[in-house]
């Protein structure tokens, strides 16, 4: 593994990537990504051959321990595929800090905040912010998909997020895979 793979925050991204173009090699079937399928990594699965994925990433974080706990995907693509965030996009924070960090949603974050304090008090509210939570990251997850499809040169255009440190370990990943 290169030296500059080994930070954290791309590690993953090229080990998915590298065992995915070496399966790849060596099949025409369609090769699906069991488990591994984040969606800080999918753009370069799928540019490595993959054509689908799964990951339980995104209902762990929504249901890690109630409202102290829990976490929500920050969105990276508004409904029309445009950046929307300009700091931790494909990162997920705690509901309680993403309330306060002057993060932009499709969802209404204050709803799901008062949805999770609802914990020990009424069960179905404290079940439906989980569930909204895991909703807003799979709707992030159809659109970096999509995205990806309509952009012949996705790698290139994610590499120039408003985010300065996605971006610029999308270019170290780039770089080293492409």
């Amino acid at each position: 593994m290169p030296k500059e793979a080994q930070k954290k925050s791309i590690k993953g991204g090229w080990l998915v990537s590298k065992l995915t173009q070496e399966i790849c090699k060596r099949t025409e079937k369609p090769v699906h990504i069991l488990g591994a399928g984040n969606i800080y990594t999918l753009p370069f699965m799928i540019n490595a051959g993959a054509s689908s994925s799964d990951c339980h990433s995104a209902w762990r974080r929504s249901s890690d321990g109630g409202f102290e706990k829990a976490k929500i995907l920050i969105p990276l693509l508004d409904k029309d595929l445009n950046f929307m965030n300009d700091n931790r996009s494909l990162e997920y924070v705690k509901v309680q800090d993403a309330v306060k960090g002057g993060y932009n949603f499709d969802v209404d974050i204050d709803l799901i905040s008062k949805l999770y304090q609802q914990q020990g008090v009424d069960k179905e509210a404290f079940y439906c912010g989980e569930i909204l939570t895991f909703y807003s990251a799979m709707v992030q997850y159809d659109r970096i998909i999509r995205y990806c499809e309509q952009n012949p040169d996705y790698i290139a255009k994610l590499c120039k997020t408003p985010d300065a440190k996605f971006s610029a370990d999308y270019r170290i990943l780039a770089d080293l895979l492409l």
